[in-house]
């Protein structure tokens, strides 16, 4: 809430500034250029992401509407929505840091079976780089979030849930890569098939270290009983090494979380 709120005033303020002197349509359209750049290559969550998304924003809505009356309901809007949160979440539904952390892990491995289907997918079609862009901005918030609760919310397990951050980091990296890899070659049958079945037994194991850190299961799970499992994909030594490396970073989130819980 403190992020969005001070993000967006600045960003009135600077726009404002801004706009005065520059009011001219082509002025507008170069700026909101220069701000949609500043906006992606910002940290997501930040207040200056807050504050570039909210130039852009005004920039673009000025064009069809009078600049003081978009800026006065852009904090119009911003002011009720924290306010909004804020009540429901001190009054109504009260979140605790405990909860919040958990959350937060709970949705962290829920990005992993997401990035497991957006692979999936891109076997077949064509990848959807909005999706692909999304999922890489909300896995950088959630693990970002994380690692700045441990300190409090871990306690005893700070070190533990560190390396589990460390790991989850390297795979979700290797995995874009085989993302990136997939989609500029089309493969034969039998190798979707190994794929098919790589990404079957990810997610079976992925759902026991889940069930191991008392966290809720994905509901839909291909059962894997006979299913022949392999890492490796004849001629294409590059995704194989990727395929590795990924189960080997898996093999470890596993024996690691396994040690913590009989800890």
């Amino acid at each position: 809430m403190k992020t969005r709120f001070i993000g967006t005033t600045a960003g009135c303020i600077l726009i404002t500034i801004i706009l005065y002197f520059c009011n001219a349509s082509v002025f507008h359209l170069l700026i909101a250029g220069i701000m949609v750049i500043c906006m992606y290559t910002a940290t997501p969550g930040t207040i200056t992401h807050a504050a570039f998304v909210t130039c852009f924003a005004l920039t673009m809505t000025t064009l069809a509407m009078g600049q003081t009356a978009a800026v006065f309901l852009r904090m119009a809007y911003v002011f009720a929505s924290v306010l909004f949160v804020l009540v429901v979440n001190r009054f109504f539904f009260p979140t605790s840091l405990g909860s919040q952390f958990r959350y937060n892990l709970q949705m962290l491995f829920h990005m992993h079976h997401m990035y497991l289907r957006i692979l999936e997918d891109a076997l077949r079609n064509p990848p959807d780089y909005w999706r692909i862009c999304d999922a890489q901005l909300q896995y950088h918030m959630v693990h970002g979030q994380i690692k700045q609760d441990l300190p409090k919310a871990a306690g005893a397990q700070e070190d533990d849930y560190l390396r589990i951050l460390v790991i989850t980091w390297r795979m979700a990296s290797e995995i874009q890569q085989m993302i990136i890899h997939i989609r500029h070659r089309k493969r034969d049958a039998e190798s979707c098939r190994i794929l098919e079945r790589y990404i079957s037994y990810t997610d079976y194991v992925l759902n026991l270290i889940q069930e191991m850190l008392h966290l809720k299961k994905e509901k839909k799970m291909k059962n894997i009983n006979g299913v022949k499992y392999q890492r490796y994909i004849k001629d294409e030594p590059e995704l194989s090494r990727l395929m590795n490396e990924y189960a080997h970073n898996l093999s470890e989130l596993y024996a690691l979380v396994l040690k913590t819980c009989r800890g």
